[in-house]
């Protein structure tokens, strides 16, 4: 019985009473509900509200539960990120020369590759995820969307150091001019990146658990988004064609990225339609993947 009590603490299930006897033990169904049942929005709401600190502490281990088996350990979670910028800036700024007219190219790699690698995160650490945590799915009644926010709470929590280490080379590589104001920005525009990664995360877990193809699809449209994002050059680098810079323009992440580096080595704010286009992409985006998830509830019990 403790080691139920204990289990209950973690998945908190609806009010379900046992009675024991002499020979067996009589169970009230009263409040149980089949796994493949969905419920009605606002309960589910409040159900995984209520699962809150499991999520959190579900998220906290496994964040900086990573690399322990390497000899860096924790420290990789700065490196990785770091080593990727330094590749593509090496590719694309010297092979490639695509720094040409852009000023702090260092530090225009080292913010476009840290926060494109949060959405790109977000992106693929939905797909596969109903199907891993098949196990836990069958042994207890809770939102299955609590699966999915403690990977993106997972997320969050890896992405603030590499985030701060970025900042801080971006503002050393232009050595002398340095940060205003305006680098405050970077608290909402961080939240605003994970909010829209949210909803990616949400968006995939369901696809990838209905049509397992799609998660071979994953990478290759996480690959291709990066390379339209603006990573490492101007939309001025396609001055021969409007239709790709304007692509590139209503690109949400190329959006991000922008700001982003406006913010931190450029002195410079969005603009206030920048701010509400921003916003609008990531609550929709957030909003239609939470419910997109949630109308397929009842299905997951049953992913192979």
């Amino acid at each position: 019985m403790s080691a139920d009590a204990n289990e209950q603490s973690l998945f908190p299930l609806d009010e379900a009473h046992e009675t024991r006897t002499d020979s067996f033990i009589v169970i009230n169904r009263a409040g149980l509900r089949e796994q493949s049942e969905r419920e009605a929005l606002g309960s589910y709401l409040k159900r995984l509200w209520g699962h809150r600190f499991f999520i959190y502490q579900d998220a906290h281990h496994r964040a900086f539960g990573l690399h322990q088996d390497k000899f860096l350990g924790r420290l990789w979670i700065i490196l990785e990120p770091l080593l990727f910028a330094a590749m593509y800036g090496f590719m694309f700024g010297v092979i490639l020369n695509t720094s040409r007219g852009i000023e702090n190219f260092v530090g225009y790699v080292i913010l476009g590759t840290t926060f494109f690698r949060i959405l790109q995160q977000s992106l693929t650490s939905g797909s596969g995820l109903m199907k891993a945590s098949k196990p836990l799915i069958s042994s207890f009644n809770f939102p299955r969307a609590a699966i999915v926010f403690g990977a993106w709470t997972k997320n969050v929590l890896t992405s603030l150091a590499p985030v701060m280490v970025a900042i801080v080379l971006a503002l050393c590589a232009q050595w002398g001019n340095w940060p205003g104001w305006e680098i405050l920005a970077v608290v909402p525009l961080f939240l605003l990146v994970h909010v829209f990664g949210l909803g990616l995360t949400l968006i995939t877990a369901r696809l990838t658990a209905i049509v397992p193809d799609v998660k071979s699809l994953i990478p290759v449209i996480g690959r291709a988004w990066f390379y339209i994002s603006g990573v490492f050059f101007l939309p001025e680098k396609f001055d021969n064609s409007q239709f790709i810079q304007d692509a590139m323009q209503l690109n949400p992440a190329y959006r991000f990225l922008d700001a982003v580096r406006g913010a931190v080595m450029y002195h410079s704010l969005p603009a206030t339609d920048e701010w509400v286009y921003m916003a609008v992409w990531s609550v929709t985006v957030a909003i239609a993947g939470f419910t997109y998830f949630w109308l397929a509830e009842g299905r997951y019990a049953q992913v192979r």
